[in-house]
């Protein structure tokens, strides 16, 4: 997935995330994170109010809801769901890159 916006706001802002222009063939389960602030499990500043997600997902990450994707999941997906995950995908990756470069 090739993302032609990417930006990470500062420490005073949450590190929210800004995404957009999405290309590629694995799918778009970033830009539904758009906006999102950056969750820990001692920061919970994803929008689910039941749960912490990155304490339940074991990972920080730009959460709103738990799902779409998460780059920062635990190595094997075990059956509690935990792992790196990306939109549609069915298994748990094995790694994940991601890629900056300026304009």
């Amino acid at each position: 997935a090739r993302y032609s916006e990417f930006k990470v706001s500062e420490e005073g802002d949450g590190y929210r995330l800004t995404v957009g222009g999405y290309s590629g063939t694995a799918g778009d389960a970033l830009s539904s994170h758009n906006g999102a602030k950056f969750s820990t499990s001692d920061v919970d500043n994803d929008r689910n109010r039941t749960m912490n997600c990155a304490d339940e997902m074991r990972s920080g990450w730009w959460f709103t809801d738990c799902g779409a994707s998460n780059l920062n999941g635990l190595f094997k997906k075990a059956s509690n769901g935990y792992g790196i995950a990306w939109g549609s995908w069915t298994r748990a990756g094995r790694y994940s890159k991601m890629m900056i470069r300026r304009k």
